[in-house]
């Protein structure tokens, strides 16, 4: 190609038929395999006209163009006009972008933007009048307490949702409580009492009193309590208020005292007799098949109104934290919540005290011998277990809140010949010498009774009363 004389190059077809067009490449690859490009480079005819392999014309195009990097300046700049010509295609050098640099070019249109936007609003502003600054202030607070109003009436809607939805809750377990009530006098109280009265008893009247406790006097309470409240319901608006109605109830509540208190023993005697009365369990197992109670047992039964009071307070306590400051039912609700945070106090510290009394009792009906009456109202146990006196003697010692005993074992001769344990051998007698054996296992005679005043305790440990005494120190006590 260096060597071509002027006008010698035959003339380059733009538009015409395919003979002309294979011409025009025939030329192309002449020229280019005259200007030092390898025959392995370079593409085909039937290449370029199918469109395939088009890698093998961009290989030819980068032979030619790194074969002009290593020409002059001038002959470069002749190649490359030639090639543009002929072919309509840049030989300039691609740069490919990192991502770092389209990173950075992204940074640098971004900054441009905002500096335009700066220049913008900088501009308008010093367009801006007084006027028209204050009446833009006005429009942005107008703005912002629109913004504040639809929210906070938004929080209202769904405070107002959630106490419509806790009232219903209310009313509709107050509804199914009263109803499990009545079902638990009418298909187990009724029939046992009638079957007493009719001279055909199940079992004795007082183990039904002691059963059932003070059922029928809650019945009747939650009852009227519920009347009270249906009226409210169904007249439910965003400003009905249900604290009035717990402040009135709450002094109701403590009718629950004595039921909670006898509840475990009741349910002792339950299973007690479900084990020794087969009348008794046939009672209960065909009433539990009764259609109407659902399959609930009578277990079920007797202790929903243990259940009933803490129910009451969770509920209010929802109600509280959904209700506004500045609705009319907030600060009754806030009263009404503690007063019956108090009534279940109430409740729990009574049971507590009627358990302590009886394990108290318990305790010193296993005593023998001349000794004080231990159930006092103020003292309560603490815990009993075996212990070691000058690391000799074993004892048995009760540990009170004023109070502490170390006892040992009572052989059945002893039993036999103390006046106070009498009467207890005699019911004893005809059951042989098995209870004797039972009695003489739990029956113990107090070796020293202490006033806590008078000595201290070192330790408790894992459960058991670990107590380091000796004999010298209880002598001098």
């Amino acid at each position: 190609m260096k060597q071509l004389k002027k006008n010698s190059i035959p003339k380059i077809y733009k538009h015409g038929a395919l003979k002309q067009v294979r011409m025009n490449v025939t030329f192309f690859l002449e020229a280019a395999r005259e200007y030092g490009v390898p025959s392995s480079s370079l593409f085909t005819w039937t290449e370029f006209r199918s469109r395939k392999n088009r890698w093998k014309i961009l290989e030819t195009l980068e032979s030619i163009a790194s074969i002009s990097l290593s020409l002059s300046e001038v002959n470069r700049k002749q190649m490359k006009r030639l090639i543009r010509k002929v072919t309509n295609i840049s030989f300039d050098p691609i740069k490919v972008k990192s991502a770092a640099d389209e990173e950075e070019q992204r940074k640098r249109e971004k900054e441009k933007k905002d500096e335009e936007e700066r220049k913008r609003i900088k501009n308008l502003q010093a367009r801006l009048t007084a006027e028209d600054k204050e009446r833009y202030a006005t429009k942005i607070q107008s703005f912002w307490r629109g913004h504040k109003q639809r929210k906070s009436y938004k929080l209202q809607v769904r405070q107002e949702a959630f106490r419509s939805k806790v009232a219903k809750e209310i009313f509709s377990s107050e509804v199914i409580y009263v109803s499990n009530l009545r079902l638990m006098c009418k298909v187990f109280l009724e029939p046992l009492r009638k079957a007493e009265s009719d001279g055909k008893p199940i079992i004795s009247k007082d183990q039904i009193r002691h059963l059932f406790g003070d059922t029928e006097s809650i019945l009747n309470v939650n009852s009227h309590l519920l009347t009270l409240l249906e009226p409210k319901l169904k007249s439910w608006t965003h400003k009905s208020t249900l604290g009035d109605f717990f402040l009135t109830i709450a002094d109701f509540m403590k009718c629950y005292t004595q039921y909670v208190r006898d509840y475990d023993t009741a349910v002792s005697l339950q299973m007690e007799l479900m084990q020794k009365n087969s009348k008794f369990a046939a009672f209960i197992k065909e009433g539990q098949e009764n259609p109407s109670l659902s399959g609930l047992s009578f277990g079920a039964f007797m202790i929903l109104p243990v259940q009933r009071i803490p129910r009451y307070q969770l509920l209010l306590r929802e109600l509280c934290t959904h209700t506004s400051p500045e609705h009319p039912d907030y600060v009754n609700l806030n009263k009404a919540y503690e007063k019956m945070k108090d009534v279940v106090h109430y409740v729990n510290e009574s049971k507590k005290e009627s358990d302590n009394i009886a394990k108290v009792l318990e305790i010193q009906s296993n005593f023998v011998g001349k000794f004080e009456n231990l159930a006092l109202r103020h003292r309560r146990f603490v815990r009993e277990g075996p212990v070691v006196v000058d690391n000799k003697k074993s004892r048995y010692a009760y540990l009170f809140n004023d109070l502490f005993i170390l006892t040992s074992p009572v052989s059945s001769s002893e039993i036999l010949f103390r006046k106070s344990s009498l009467k207890a051998f005699k019911e004893l007698k005809p059951s042989g010498g098995n209870a004797l054996k039972r009695m003489e296992k739990n029956k113990k005679k107090i070796v020293k009774l202490l006033s806590l005043k008078k000595i201290s305790i070192n330790y408790v440990d894992q459960g058991n009363l670990v107590v380091k005494l000796s004999i010298n120190q209880l002598a001098r006590t």
